[in-house]
């Protein structure tokens, strides 16, 4: 099988977007082997391709081939400890785990000939080399485009929040949760209420698309199930952690939540101590009091953890309260491409990781139209002349990447605040750079 890919990869193919020809390579160094380890793995996703190859000791056959001239052979890492140190190098910065399905190296005409073999890309996450995705820009190799990257994200693999449960019934969710979901539903749904209240569950779950044509599926376990279903999820677990810290990082409570997420997520919120807070905005004698965290704010960071978690990862999520601010974290990459995006573009996402359970969050009224929700939540902490919660989506492309969102519950730097105070016409973007400062 193999014998005939490198037949055709010599005889019957070009240079394209999946097969690179080096000629006579024999100093190629790691770094730039590399690159182009992660330029062919990401064409190779975008391009529908399982594996791409970089061939060392041949000169492109499209210019060559008629002179016979095209295999010139290769001395590139003749050693083979040598060449297997390099190949655990590379692996080494690669982020998917990916390594080269094939080295090969044949004599072709008297004349050595290395075939690398580069998987593509995983579903959903490009392949990066030291941090940097790359692909290609004709022959050369640049970093991978906005477009490209988006396009290797809207490759996920099929919704897993919308993939039914085997052995899971309609007995394995939570009457409550059930009566709770019908409420908030018809909220959403007025000029159906009284259908709605003539609806059996199985027709309502169908309906409002927590279920689908009957089956259960990982959405409905998530919002609605009993605690104990939660172990009908493949391979994936429900769980927040809220663990109380003081001012010197000890731990001083904690308590672990499950499903049903619906009715829980009030229980989170209630663990918080959202504290009465006064702090002076202007020069008036007067102090202002607000509470500690805005209760917007606060639910739509935790439900958005929820709705955008990577559930394959096997993580949980977790919620940590400090005296002056609260920090939350889930498991999966931030799919758009950097916060200041998602405030400027103002549109929902083309992309997202649970799009079924998301769906069914915001029918159910939990998270905000999708899209909208971390532009509301900047916009009210600035009202507040608070500090802007802060995104650190720096994991981006590792191994097991994580999003983690802090909302600060009091005023860090006075003259800040007064500024905002000052100049309330100031723009979102404007006061999240000041913010930055």
């Amino acid at each position: 099988m193999l014998e005939k890919k490198f037949e055709d990869i010599l005889y019957h193919s070009s240079e394209n977007e999946t097969i690179e020809f080096k000629a006579a390579q024999n100093n190629f160094n790691k770094h730039e082997l590399g690159k182009y380890f992660s330029a062919l793995s990401n064409e190779a996703s975008l391009n529908g391709k399982e594996v791409a190859w970089l061939v060392f000791g041949v000169n492109d056959p499209h210019k060559y081939r008629e002179t016979k001239k095209f295999i010139v052979g290769t001395q590139f890492k003749k050693e083979e400890e040598a060449m297997n140190k390099t190949k655990q190098e590379i692996k080494e910065q690669i982020n998917n785990n990916l390594s080269f399905t094939e080295v090969v190296e044949k004599i072709i005409d008297g004349k050595r000939v290395i075939f690398f073999g580069i998987p593509a890309a995983l579903k959903g996450i490009p392949t990066t080399y030291q941090d940097k995705a790359y692909g290609r820009t004709g022959e050369s190799i640049d970093i991978l485009s906005n477009y490209e990257m988006k396009k290797i994200y809207s490759q996920t693999s099929d919704d897993w929040s919308k993939k039914n449960v085997e052995n899971a019934t309609i007995n394995d969710l939570n009457k409550d949760a059930i009566n709770l979901a019908r409420e908030k539903f018809k909220v959403k749904n007025a000029n159906l209420a009284d259908d709605i209240n003539n609806w059996d569950d199985e027709t309502f779950l169908n309906k409002a698309k927590i279920t689908l044509k009957s089956k259960i599926t990982n959405t409905a376990i998530i919002l609605l199930s009993n605690p104990d279903s939660t172990s009908l999820l493949d391979n994936a677990r429900m769980t927040v952690s809220w663990i109380l810290k003081d001012q010197n990082n000890i731990e001083i409570d904690y308590e672990h939540f499950s499903a049903p997420m619906l009715i829980n997520i009030d229980r989170i919120y209630s663990k918080i101590r959202n504290l009465n807070y006064r702090y002076i905005a202007d020069d008036s004698l007067f102090p202002t009091e607000t509470k500690k965290y805005d209760s917007y704010v606060l639910r739509e960071a935790i439900n958005n953890a929820i709705a955008h978690q990577d559930y394959n990862l096997n993580g949980k999520i977790n919620l940590v309260e400090y005296p002056n601010k609260v920090v939350l974290s889930n498991v999966g990459e931030f799919l758009p491409e950097s916060i200041e995006y998602v405030i400027d573009s103002d549109t929902p996402s083309e992309i997202y990781r649970n799009q079924f359970l998301a769906d069914a969050m915001v029918s159910l009224n939990m998270i905000d139209t999708i899209g909208s929700g971390i532009k509301k939540m900047m916009n009210i902490q600035m009202k507040r002349t608070f500090p802007l919660p802060t995104y650190d989506i720096s994991e981006k492309g590792a191994l097991h990447p994580k999003v983690q969102v802090t909302i600060f519950g009091e005023i860090i730097d006075e003259n800040y605040t007064k500024l905002l105070v000052q100049n309330s016409d100031l723009s979102l973007r404007e006061v999240m750079l000041l913010d930055k400062v």
